[in-house]
């Protein structure tokens, strides 16, 4: 379990801010994700666990120095769709609100 892979994570830039424990299985996780002008927040389980600035030079060099380099739209989107996965194995979700700012 790499620390910059886990849930809560800007994945693959950093570790929670915040440690935070994944609920176990059969129990449902909650987080929320705030996004305003760029400056993206994520929270689970009540904590803060990740924050960036998608406008940033710090973001943008980690871009440049990420195998997602060669994706020029990559990270740099303040609007639009939203993905949600899991890599690794099945996943659930419920009660998914979206609300403008």
């Amino acid at each position: 379990d790499l620390p910059a892979k886990r849930s809560g994570c800007l994945y693959n830039y950093a570790p929670q801010e915040t440690e935070t424990a994944t609920r176990p299985e059969g129990q449902w996780n909650h987080t929320r994700i705030v996004q305003k002008d760029g400056k993206v927040e994520f929270y689970l389980n009540g904590n803060r666990t990740a924050s960036m600035d998608f406008t940033g030079a710090d973001w943008a060099e980690w871009i440049g120095r990420s195998g997602f380099r060669n994706n020029s739209g990559f990270g740099k989107s303040t609007s639009g769709h939203i993905g949600l996965q899991l890599w690794t194995s099945a996943v659930r979700f419920r009660n998914i609100k979206i609300r403008e700012l």
